[in-house]
């Protein structure tokens, strides 16, 4: 079996979805993701950077699949909006922008 990596157990704030009949969700939900020993060496990351870099690429992930929103995987990836914003550009993913989205920005820009 694989390592069971300190640095994959990490907690993720419940997005919301139903769980199943008769259980619930906790406010927070633990993870384990165990990864084989040779994956685990194989990454080309410092050890102190690979539990910060297995959240961007969940969130970049599950927000490009449209399973999260912007800010709830921004959020797991444990970055601030420009952060997140920037690492989707870097990444080539494009955010959705539509009508209602502009008409917010200049309304804030306008001070509205």
């Amino acid at each position: 079996m694989g390592n069971s990596c300190y640095v994959a157990v990490y907690r993720v704030v419940a997005m919301g979805i139903a769980p199943p009949a008769g259980e619930y969700y906790p406010h927070t939900v633990s993870l384990k993701l165990d990864i084989p020993d040779d994956v685990l060496s194989a990454l080309r990351l410092p050890p102190a950077e690979v539990e910060g870099e297995m959240r961007k690429e969940l969130a970049l992930g599950l927000y490009t699949r449209a399973v999260l929103g912007f800010g709830k995987a921004r959020a797991l990836a444990g970055l601030s909006v420009w952060e997140f914003d920037e690492l989707l550009g870097a990444r080539g993913v494009i955010r959705p922008y539509g009508k209602t989205d502009l008409e917010m920005d200049l309304s804030y820009a306008r001070g509205n």
